[in-house]
């Protein structure tokens, strides 16, 4: 079975029915939790996801640093989901983000001091 990649821009509502007209069986998300994100939104989307496709699994990761994690999290309790939580220890996700190091190093600076954690909803 060949499944399809689909975009959306949960920051708009309107362009929601792109996704949520089609089945759904896994959301990957990183870098979405930080300030001025509008994970209000995105706690919208997935609620309604989760409505219209009761196996969806939901993972998203979240950097422990990220003062709105908490926040979101909430968001997402007061729209009934409930989650696991696993941090991320491998080594791997400290790794540098560019083959040139010094361009890493400037343009994703503290990529190596975060924790981060996934939460699967």
């Amino acid at each position: 079975m060949e499944h399809e990649s689909l975009l959306v821009d949960w920051t708009i509502p309107d362009t929601y029915s792109r996704v949520l007209d089609q089945r759904v069986d896994i959301v990957i998300a990183t870098d979405v939790i930080y300030k001025g994100s509008p994970y209000e939104n995105l706690a919208d989307l997935l609620l309604e996801l989760a409505r219209r496709n009761e196996r969806v699994r939901i993972l998203i990761v979240i950097p422990k640093q990220r003062e709105y994690g908490p926040d979101f999290l909430e968001k997402m309790r007061s729209r009934g989901f409930t989650w696991e939580v696993r941090e991320l220890t491998e080594e791997v996700y400290r790794l540098k983000a560019l083959d040139n190091q010094k361009d890493s190093d400037k343009f994703y600076p503290g990529l190596k001091e975060l924790d981060f954690d996934i939460y699967t909803f």
